[in-house]
């Protein structure tokens, strides 16, 4: 087979007896020296020249003026450290370096190790530096430490997700607690409140004590019947007055005689004054005894029964001595 360039020359000399198929084994002709040295000429110049690629060159320091043209770029052992695709990109396995600029193109899977010296990274728009991450023109939007992010701005969210829960409420509901200072036990005082807002506005300016609400407790009173109460000044000695009064409202009522102390008023009770005196009496019928430490009775009397009496008086005048004073005019007038 005939070498026609460098990467078909052999490392055992003996094995190299041609070259460009020009005759250089033991008895070729003189001339074939020549022709073997411009050939060898010729080779190492397509080399140069990268019309020839070698397969595995190796060197302690290689220095090109112009492009190194080589698909990858391999360790002693073989492993490939950096790879050239066609179209000019460039895979690295392992790169380490002090100082690196990229200006220009991409770069994808780069992925910095827990020894980075990266202190600041500027992304597009995103400005990486220390602790902080921001925008270019706010530098320190977010600073982060163990466990702790502090967002020095606004944040934006279609969703919050806070352990695992999606919080629904709008911003304009979750800023009614705005300047809210109740614990969570007092808030738990609305738990099962189905009150409206108008119902609870009725407690509005209202500054009794909890202790002065629950005398409410189990009250059943509509508001109607509460609203009788408007007014009342009477006090609670005043107010037990009633307490087990069986009568009616009719029946009170009969009490309401006005002014009319010691005056019989009709349908009413019967009052006496201060000096225990009742007037006006129309009709007074008994059905037993009529004891009186005195009687004075203007007009007739009937009495239908025994009148029994210790002493009865007519005119002034003992009505035994008017009927002996009346029994001798009549024997008198008889003759």
């Amino acid at each position: 087979m005939a070498k026609n360039n460098i990467t078909q020359f052999d490392a055992t000399d003996a094995n190299n007896t041609d070259i460009k198929s020009i005759d250089i084994s033991e008895g070729m002709a003189p001339s074939n020296v020549n022709n073997a040295l411009r050939a060898l000429m010729a080779t190492l110049a397509d080399l140069n020249a990268g019309t020839t690629t070698l397969t595995a060159p190796s060197g302690v320091n290689i220095t090109a003026t112009t492009a190194i043209k080589t698909p990858a770029i391999q360790f002693t052992d073989g492993d490939a450290a950096i790879t050239i695709a066609d179209g000019g990109g460039v895979t690295a396995n392992n790169f380490s370096s002090t100082s690196v600029n990229i200006d220009g193109g991409a770069i994808d899977g780069i992925t910095l190790g827990t020894n980075s010296a990266v202190t600041q990274a500027v992304i597009d728009n995103i400005n990486i530096d220390g602790t902080t991450i921001g925008h270019t023109s706010d530098t320190d939007l977010l600073t982060l430490t163990s466990g702790l992010l502090t967002v020095a701005g606004e944040v934006s969210m279609t969703t919050l997700d806070i352990g695992g829960t999606n919080v629904t409420s709008t911003a304009a509901e979750l800023n009614i607690l705005d300047g809210v200072t109740a614990t969570a036990s007092e808030l738990n005082i609305l738990d099962g409140v189905t009150a409206t807002a108008s119902e609870l506005n009725i407690l509005d300016g209202v500054t009794a004590t909890a202790s002065e609400l629950n005398i409410l407790d189990g009250v059943t009173s509509t508001a109607s019947e509460l609203n009788i109460l408007d007014g009342v000044t009477s006090t609670a000695s005043e107010l037990n007055i009633l307490d087990g009064v069986t009568a009616t409202t009719a029946e009170l009522n009969y009490s309401d005689t006005g002014s009319a102390v010691g005056t019989v008023v009709a349908s009413k009770v019967v009052t006496v004054d201060a000096n225990k005196d009742v007037s006006s009496f129309r009709n007074i019928t008994l059905t037993g005894e009529l004891d009186a430490g005195s009687l004075d009775v203007s007009g007739d009397a009937d009495i239908d029964g025994t009148l029994e009496a210790d002493a009865i008086t007519v005119n002034g005048t003992a009505l035994n001595t008017v009927i002996a004073n009346e029994a001798t005019a009549l024997a008198i007038a008889l003759g």
